[in-house]
């Protein structure tokens, strides 16, 4: 069956490709079949406009459960859209498994379309994707808006949303975002790759293991040639989070951290990019909307810097040459500032630091726990103080 010919099914897509080739990896967690594929089968009308063929990848061979179910909905899917299932003679990994899928796009000169096993797309948000990817021809990575999937989170929630309740919150705030926003690296949860990429720069690299950061180092490594990823704020793709990961013998905790040490190792810069992207007005102008504010302390020093909504949005600065004020929220005591790792003194007050290199303005929010893994700035919690102005 993993030996069918790739026939896209309509022609003139983006940026030339033929045709878009969705590969979604699964491991274990049979019940995540139907949610997935049922919804591309909801949505097999928006596959037939951008050509797209479905290949579900078996990534654990001996488990019974997993095939029984993705042979049971495969028959309903063939009837829907081209699609096939690919069993792996052993579990080879996300990175590896993946690493299949870019050569068959590759030999089919069709764009990629990374999808996990817990997502579930909406009616569409693929033919945006595919427009978007078209927009120009150095776009090499466009990712949707979700309601879990870090920089594409919209909106940020301290209380995460059912779907349907996450689905309205996005369409409220879509329509005052541009169709598209350039973002400094791309989450793999759904992840449409320009096939141009892929050619040029191969597939994810196996350093990474079972898995983690291994996108951002395909994003970073293409970035440096000038290909950008994009993110597609019209579109929404529903991510449970963990699930594609959870009964997988894979340790978050011990794999992110040594991925993400590798990834600074090579490419330095990608730290600064993605924090400069938390900070940038439309990323906190995007996820302030509908937020509630937060009242900072009488002794931040603050300043109206844009509107959103009926009330000007004041962001808490610091003195040029002082690390951040750090108030953590996680139960983690954290005792030096990420940047120059000068100490933290015990009422949280700032530490004056000549050289620190931290920026003298904080205007962005990660969601809760607030823990390090969440942080853009590793071993750290951070938080932005906003308020109302009167």
């Amino acid at each position: 069956m993993d030996s069918e010919k790739y026939e896209p099914t309509a022609t003139g897509h983006a940026q030339s490709g033929s045709g878009i080739l969705i590969a979604i990896p699964f491991y274990k967690n049979e019940h995540l079949v139907e949610l997935v594929v049922g919804s591309l089968i909801n949505c097999a009308s928006d596959l037939a406009a951008i050509g797209a063929q479905v290949v579900l990848y078996d990534d654990s061979p001996f488990y019974k459960p997993l095939r029984a179910a993705l042979e049971a909905i495969l028959p309903a899917a063939q009837a829907a859209f081209p699609c096939r299932l690919v069993l792996n003679p052993e579990n080879l990994g996300f990175v590896r498994t993946m690493n299949l899928a870019v050569a068959d796009a590759v030999a089919h000169r069709a764009h990629l379309l990374l999808l996990n096993s817990d997502t579930e797309v909406e009616p569409g948000a693929l033919p945006e994707m595919a427009r978007v990817l078209a927009l120009d021809h150095m776009i090499g990575f466009v990712n949707p808006r979700s309601n879990n999937a870090t920089i594409a989170t919209l909106p940020l929630r301290a209380v995460p949303l059912d779907r349907q309740a996450a689905l309205a919150a996005f369409r409220a705030m879509a329509a005052k975002l541009p169709p598209s926003s350039y973002i400094p690296t791309a989450v793999g949860f759904c992840m449409l790759i320009n096939w141009r990429v892929l050619a040029e720069f191969g597939g994810f690299d196996t350093a990474y293991g079972k898995g983690y950061n291994e996108e951002n180092d395909l994003v970073m490594r293409a970035s440096r040639c000038g290909f950008r990823a994009v993110m597609a704020n019209h579109a929404f793709v529903w991510h449970e989070g963990e699930e594609s990961f959870s009964v997988a013998t894979v340790d978050r905790s011990k794999l992110e951290p040594a991925n993400r040490a590798l990834l600074d190792a090579r490419y330095p810069e990608y730290g600064g990019h993605t924090l400069n992207y938390y900070f940038s007005p439309e990323n906190v102008a995007s996820n302030c909307w509908q937020r509630p504010c937060r009242t900072p302390a009488a002794s931040s020093t603050s300043r109206s810097i844009f509107r959103v909504s009926a009330a000007p949005i004041t962001v808490r600065s610091w003195p040029a040459g002082s690390c951040w004020k750090r108030r953590p929220r996680c139960g983690t005591a954290h005792t030096s500032c990420t940047f120059c790792a000068a100490p933290m003194s015990t009422n949280s007050t700032n530490t004056k630091n000549s050289a620190c290199r931290a920026p003298t303005r904080m205007a962005a929010s990660v969601s809760p726990p607030y823990s390090a893994s969440a942080s853009p700035m590793t071993g750290t919690c951070w938080n932005a103080w906003w308020s109302a102005a009167p």
